[in-house]
């Protein structure tokens, strides 16, 4: 899979580099310029609902999702049994 690129659209920065800085929304990592709204999806995810259930065995999960309210369910994504995503979900969620 492919990183995403990214240039920052400050114009005394634009700098390319492939992971922006969290904070509470994406950031340019050398100069801390937001991101414009329309490089996310609307609900702010940079991936997509399920990415977390679908990456490859040790493929490190980005900082984006670890930071995510959603981050559980999108791991539990294709869990096959849904009383047991619903137990894991309560464990995470004392």
């Amino acid at each position: 899979m492919e990183k995403k690129k990214y240039v920052c659209s400050n114009a005394g920065c634009k700098k390319a580099f492939d992971n922006p800085m969290t904070i509470t929304y994406q950031v340019c990592p050398f100069c801390s310029t937001k991101l414009e709204e329309d490089e996310q999806n609307k609900d702010g995810c940079f991936h997509y609902f399920g990415y977390l259930s679908e990456r490859e065995t040790g493929e490190p999960i980005p900082i984006e999702c670890i930071e995510c309210m959603k981050s559980i369910e999108c791991m539990l994504n294709t869990v096959s049994s849904q009383d047991a995503a619903k137990e894991i979900t309560k464990w995470y969620k004392q």
